[in-house]
Order: structure tokens, then sequence, then C-alpha cells
């Protein structure tokens, strides 16, 4: 039920928004494609090319898995707001929501880089919603990594 058109005007406004910042994001892509055809022009020897192509692939997976540490924390973060049982109060000698940012960061970073690998850590689902994004998060590696192999 809604409470009333002001709402549902309210929610078209966030999701042209919405819109507008994918396409800005797309035009940033499309630069940092031309930046790295910069480069490849300039690289001479195959060896370089090689180093190059590596070092796209690691910042590749490193930007993708920090996008996934932080939905990943985000998910977290709600459901334990919502008085469910999550991996962010349930994680180690004291609840990692009471740590700093660095612990915070690099424990969900740190678990989204063992989805990518067969490594393990103490972090792991503790509530429906949680478990949906691993298991996403385990689909998705599978078909990045054999990708990149």
């Amino acid at each position: 039920a809604s409470d009333g058109p002001g709402d549902v005007a309210q929610v078209t406004r966030a999701i042209k928004g919405a819109r507008v910042i994918r396409v800005l994001r797309l035009v940033r892509l499309f630069k940092l494609q031309r930046l790295f055809n910069m480069v490849y022009d300039l690289i001479d020897s195959e060896y370089m090319f090689i180093v190059f192509t590596m070092a796209k692939l690691v910042l590749f997976i490193f930007v993708i898995n920090h996008i996934i540490a932080c939905v990943w924390y985000m998910v977290g973060r709600m459901t334990m707001e919502q008085g469910e049982f999550s991996w962010i109060k349930d994680t180690g000698r004291a609840p990692v929501f009471e740590q700093g940012l660095a612990w915070r960061y690099t424990t969900a970073l740190h678990w989204s880089l063992t989805q990518f690998t067969p490594a393990s850590m103490d972090v792991n689902a503790r509530n429906v919603p949680e478990r949906v994004m691993s298991i996403l998060v385990l689909f998705f590696s599978l078909i990045t990594f054999s990708s990149i192999v």
C-alpha cells in the first residue's frame, strides 16, 4: 500500500537519479578503456604487454572484490539492525561492528577473496539474506575465475 502520489514521485526520481549515475559510470569506463588502449599502443614488447594485461586483471579482481566486500558488509549490517543474527555480531572474539573501520573492511574483503579461492575463514552467513548473497557470490566467482584462467 502506497502512502500517496508523493511517495511514487519520490521513488521515480530516485530511480531516474540511479540511471544517471549508471550512465556516468559507463562514461568513466569508456574513458578508462581508452586509457588502456593508449597504454597498449605505447607497449613495444610482448613481455610488457602480458605484464600489463595481468596487472589489469588483478586490478579488475580487486575492484570486484572491493564491491562484493562492501555489499557483504551492508547485508550483514542491515540484517543486524533488523534484529537478526548476523556475521557482524558473531565472528571472532569481539563483534566485527564494534571494531575499527580497517578491521571491518579487511574482514569483509577477506571474506570476499575467499569466495574466489578454495580458502576459508571464520566468517560465514548466519541468516537467509547473507546465505543468498553467499550463493550469488559463489556462482559469480565460479564464472569469473574460470573465465580468467
